[in-house]
């Protein structure tokens, strides 16, 4: 039996696969990585033991087994199998995404902060938010997973950093699969897993998007994404963050003066 674990690039689903492994001790697998490579760098052998990677064999035999066979995915759907979506406030997760591909597919290393950086983050971040060349874009990937017809245990990132035990555990009860898998535990900690995994979880904060994203492509955002951000719960607080960034070079300097 398959079950998406899925999200858009950068919004949680390794802290998803790393709390279901722990939490139920169960095997997850990688739609990007059917197998086990002997050339994977030290963090990626750690990074697939958090997750309890496991190969993949035929979706033909994963779809026909009596066992759950989770499989971590990008992609939009394209079948009835259950699900279960993690979604991330899209301002963080495509400030995150923007510096994965920098670092993953521009040649960039982590921490660069040359200005050659500085404007292809920028450039990166702004076809993020405005065009739909990355895995259908922010909004339409959302609507695919939580609108299709079938079974979808939607996981709100931010949820799953208060409690994560206690939302994964109503995700596998609405998908009832709460009868074919057993807890094993009742702890699990995101900031320890994101503490050993960070290549893969960078800040992995709530709102890490203020320091980064400029108050003109956040009005992009909510050009675009908007109506999808409000259905899914989240609040418009650009008006607030815009604010916010107007007084802090002001604070700067009464604070150097006092």
């Amino acid at each position: 039996m398959i079950v998406w674990l899925s999200s858009y690039p950068r919004s949680g689903n390794t802290l998803l696969r790393t709390a279901i492994h722990e939490v139920y001790g169960v095997k997850t697998r990688d739609l990007y990585f059917p197998d086990a490579d002997p050339t994977w760098s030290e963090e990626m052998k750690q990074a697939a033991s958090k997750v309890g990677f496991e190969s993949m064999p035929s979706f033909v035999e994963l779809d026909s087994s009596d066992e759950v066979c989770f499989i971590k995915t990008h992609e939009l759907p394209t079948d009835v199998n259950p699900a279960i979506y993690v979604i991330r406030d899209g301002r963080d997760a495509l400030t995150s995404y923007a510096h994965f591909i920098l670092t993953t597919e521009m040649g960039f290393k982590s921490g660069d902060d040359s200005e050659e950086y500085k404007e292809q983050f920028l450039a990166t971040l702004r076809n993020l938010v405005t065009l739909n060349e990355s895995f259908g874009g922010w909004s339409e990937h959302i609507l695919s997973w939580s609108c299709r017809h079938a079974t979808t245990s939607i996981v709100r990132y931010e949820d799953m950093l208060q409690d994560p035990v206690g939302t994964i555990e109503i995700s596998i009860k609405r998908l009832g699969l709460d009868e074919l898998l057993t807890k094993k535990t009742d702890t699990f900690s995101p900031d320890s897993a994101r503490l050993s995994l960070p290549q893969h979880f960078r800040k992995g904060k709530v709102g890490s998007f203020r320091q980064e994203m400029p108050p003109d492509i956040e009005r992009e955002f909510w050009k675009h994404h908007g109506e999808v951000m409000r259905l899914m719960g989240y609040r418009d607080t650009s008006s607030d963050n815009l604010f916010a960034r107007f007084l802090k070079p002001w604070n700067r300097a009464a604070s150097k003066a006092a």
